[in-house]
């Protein structure tokens, strides 16, 4: 028998198929749930009581919602991952310092996640929150480790997820943007200004680990989120946060490095 390449469960995508559609809608009947993954409704009343019975799906008054043991799971992937762990105080600082949002972000799958987050007084209130994810073509933090990458597995991975335009600002051609890293010193800020939201610019930093062997890698980022007038408008402003951010990002790399 010839030896498949790809082993597709069928029952493991439906179930997690409900589970995304339960994390966009936060809760659904089982009529809107079978119709809208276009199942028959005892496929779909089996895959949630199962996911019930798991306690990962949540029945109440007819309708499901996602339960805690995510949270359990998701906390534990967090606390699990060392630069969460060490970071945790940089990150608070550096927000108490500048007033503004402050995250610190790592890449899997070809896109950004945020482990930590931390608002200053003045921060804005932006849709990014702990455990948000988001497409690392338009965004500082998302370059910013792009920039650091060998530039095959970058290219590699801006083709792999798309460069969706989000603004009229948003690069969308991987050699303009692969491009515009050029020049650029290792451990450099990157800023983005309006790539992904409109009136938003962001300005980030990476983290850079040093091994026993002096290879460098790139752990994550450390990046700070403003209005647009404030981050690109004042130019000294600006050259501070981006110092401020640089020399965190550069404090978490030690960290990594030799603790």
């Amino acid at each position: 028998m010839a030896r498949q390449e790809n082993y597709p469960i069928r029952a493991v995508e439906r179930s997690y198929s409900i589970v995304e559609f339960l994390q966009r809608r936060e809760r659904a009947g089982l009529s809107e749930i079978a119709e809208a993954l276009e199942m028959n409704k005892s496929t779909a009343f089996n895959h949630l009581k199962t996911l019930e019975e798991r306690e990962v799906v949540s029945a109440d008054e007819g309708t499901y919602r996602l339960g805690l043991r995510f949270f359990q799971i998701g906390t534990s992937v967090r606390e699990a991952k060392d630069i969460f762990r060490k970071s945790k105080a940089e990150i608070e600082s550096l927000a108490e310092e500048t007033g503004e949002q402050v995250n610190l972000t790592v890449e899997e799958n070809g896109r950004g996640w945020i482990l930590y987050q931390r608002n200053g007084q003045q921060a804005i209130k932006t849709d990014l929150n702990v455990g948000s994810s988001f497409p690392m073509h338009c965004t500082a933090a998302g370059k910013v480790m792009l920039a650091e990458m060998d530039r095959q597995r970058a290219r590699h991975l801006l083709e792999q997820r798309g460069m969706a335009a989000r603004t009229k600002f948003t690069i969308t051609d991987p050699d303009e943007l692969l491009a515009s890293f050029e020049g650029r010193e290792r451990g450099q800020c990157v800023l983005e200004i309006q790539e992904r939201v409109r009136g938003v610019a962001s300005v980030a930093a990476p983290i850079i680990r040093t091994d026993e062997t002096g290879a460098l890698t790139v752990q994550g980022a450390v990046s700070l989120c403003g209005p647009y007038s404030r981050l690109n408008d004042d130019e000294a402003y600006r050259h501070s946060i981006e110092k401020q951010v640089s020399d965190t990002a550069h404090i978490l790399g030690i960290n990594l490095s030799y603790q």
